[in-house]
């Protein structure tokens, strides 16, 4: 047995029904461990985690998008120890996108490309800036459009999502101690200012690390958006390349979609100049918390994934 469980039964006991049954875990992702539970009342996950506001962040997306997208019902956050939180939603079924084979996710991808579309039609308060958000909904350190937001990657060290008490260092200080290439980062850098005119400044919701783990799937359909920690204000397109980012199976994403959005009679204007920008944004970050973590073998996959995208030579 999970040597939380016990631990886990007697909480969810006294703080949120007296008659807890069939505790079991789920799983574990960057920001917490989940466990399924069942009680009079139905099926439910309890989350445990170091960092309250991404748990904050979950209330705040089921707040302002569940009305049209499959986001679980949160029903109580709180501190689970003095080091840890907790977070109590309902269950939703489904599998994980990753335990899809290629044609199962060509198959999902219109009901995928219909949840973005709905989600960049949900309206975003007009006080709310670019870049990533708090608990309160409110930009983490605010940016006046998309682009310089995406632009800004000295401002990483500030505006990353922590896991718990982890701090990130600064790049000058990853290039002298680590095996960072200032040459990529330098590279990649100067596309993304050659695609900086071309980004919108439209505000939408962006979850920021969609699909895969924190996305569920029953037949052909989403059944739920999970795990909202890294939600921000910007391009909708960005979760779309997020995906084909992190694509395993040869799954032309972006060809699919400009398909669908044709057929819809959808205007995605700048359509290769944003992705291309999501790439990097996505592609930076990546690099730059890998090095703080010391995790070289992701960061050579990275570094693939870039060479690969832009036909570079190793």
């Amino acid at each position: 047995m999970n040597h939380l469980i016990p631990q886990l039964w007697a909480f969810l006991q006294a703080s949120f029904h007296p008659l807890v049954r069939n505790v079991r875990p789920l799983g574990a992702g960057m920001f917490s461990e989940a466990y399924r539970f069942e009680t009079e009342d139905g099926i439910f996950v309890v989350r445990i985690g170091v960092t309250r506001e991404a748990f904050e962040k979950d209330l705040l997306a089921y707040a302002r998008l569940a009305h049209s997208l499959p986001v679980p019902e949160i029903r109580q956050i709180g501190e689970f120890d003095r080091s840890r939180f907790y977070c109590i939603s309902r269950w939703l079924p489904g599998k994980v996108l990753t335990a899809l084979n290629k044609e199962q996710t060509e198959r999902l991808l219109p009901d995928v490309f219909k949840n973005l579309l709905t989600m960049s039609r949900v309206a975003v308060p007009p006080e709310t800036e670019f870049g990533i958000l708090n608990g309160s909904g409110q930009s983490r350190k605010p940016y006046k459009t998309w682009a310089d937001f995406v632009c800004a990657i000295d401002d990483f060290p500030t505006t990353f999502t922590p896991r718990g008490d982890e701090h990130y260092r600064p790049w000058q200080e990853l290039y002298t101690d680590t095996f960072l290439d200032k040459s990529i980062v330098d590279d990649a850098c100067q596309r993304l200012t050659a695609v900086r005119p071309f980004l919108p400044n439209e505000r939408h919701y962006v979850h920021g690390d969609f699909g895969h783990d924190n996305a569920l799937a029953d037949s052909n359909h989403l059944t739920a958006i999970l795990d909202w920690a890294e939600l921000r204000c910007g391009d909708w397109l960005y979760d779309l390349v997020y995906l084909a980012y992190h694509d395993t199976f040869g799954v032309d994403y972006i060809g699919t979609f400009r398909q669908w959005a044709n057929a819809q009679g959808l205007l995605v204007p700048n359509l290769m100049e944003r992705v291309t920008a999501s790439f990097l944004s996505i592609f930076l970050g990546n690099i730059f918390l890998e090095a703080n973590r010391n995790q070289r073998d992701w960061y050579e996959e990275d570094v693939d994934r870039y060479r690969t995208f832009f036909l570079i030579d190793a």
